[in-house]
């Protein structure tokens, strides 16, 4: 059995198992996602082009 260190979801268009530790453009490819798709799991990838923001807490004086 495989032990996987990344984080996975079952993306409901292509019904397959996805790793989110890449970006949503590279898992497109990987499993046939047009641009046209409306990707489901867009909000969980990782990447240059998706990460949010990290939250800076404000300096106190």
């Amino acid at each position: 059995m495989a032990n996987f260190d990344s984080p996975i979801e079952r993306c409901e268009v292509c019904g397959e198992y996805v790793l989110l530790d890449q970006t949503q453009e590279e898992c497109a490819r990987e499993h046939g996602c047009g641009r046209s798709v409306n990707c489901p799991l867009k909000r969980y990838f990782d990447g240059p082009t998706s990460k949010p923001e990290k939250h800076k807490p404000e300096k106190t004086s």
